[in-house]
């Protein structure tokens, strides 16, 4: 009933509410490992695995093999859309899912509302098609680093302008720009730690650049 509440004066006010979605793997106490263990990536032993190729051992890594996985996964994102009239999600890795599922995905949330969707991923072919509405500006962010800590310059930050919104993405794309987030904030380092006297004037710069920032 909190969120509820929280959900009808966000909207009351003018404001969207977008839902992390975590749609690439589950905590260990998840209750599909007792329901659905096919749901799950397995070895050859029959033992559900954490995502390959990372150190996320405290996550199960999802079988998007499974169709009957495609299909939860579906209604339960509907559900939030349709009973609890949330306006979108920020999804989490979304370039470690399929790309086909989301393109059987999102255009099924798309009839239920128009919502607003961002992908925490940077490959372009996710926001093609009407799929996601915007991506994370992960080169932009670097980018932002580096010209704080006086590695780039003002001629690579032109570079990067001409490329990304010339070349790699297309007129109607959206990238999120950031000076921190809470993965750079744990594992890299606060924005004063990574940017030191640069960071209010990189935070200034990631509001005029082309996007749209995060707060």
């Amino acid at each position: 009933e909190d969120f509820r509440e929280l959900v009808k004066t966000a909207h009351e006010n003018g404001i969207y509410v977008i839902l992390d979605w975590v749609p690439n793997h589950t905590g260990w106490d998840h209750t599909w490992l007792k329901t659905n263990p096919e749901y799950y990536t397995q070895n050859e032993k029959g033992e559900v695995v954490h995502p390959e190729g990372t150190d996320w051992t405290d996550v199960a890594d999802l079988n998007y093999d499974n169709q009957e996985l495609q299909k939860e996964m579906i209604a339960d994102m509907k559900y939030w859309i349709t009973d609890e009239n949330i306006d979108g999600f920020r999804c989490d890795v979304a370039g470690s899912v399929p790309t086909a599922f989301w393109e059987n995905a999102i255009p099924k949330l798309r009839e239920e509302k128009n919502i607003f969707m961002l992908a925490e991923a940077w490959e372009p072919e996710l926001l093609k098609d009407n799929l996601f509405d915007m991506a994370y500006a992960w080169d932009g962010h670097h980018l932002l680093n580096g010209l704080a800590k006086g590695e780039k310059t003002a001629e690579d930050l032109k570079q990067y302008i001409d490329s990304t919104y010339n070349n790699r993405y297309e007129k109607d794309d959206i990238l999120m720009n950031f000076v921190t987030n809470h993965d750079e904030n744990s594992w890299n380092g606060t924005i004063e730690e990574r940017m030191g006297n640069a960071a209010e004037m990189m935070t200034a710069l990631s509001y005029v650049l082309p996007g749209m920032p995060l707060i």
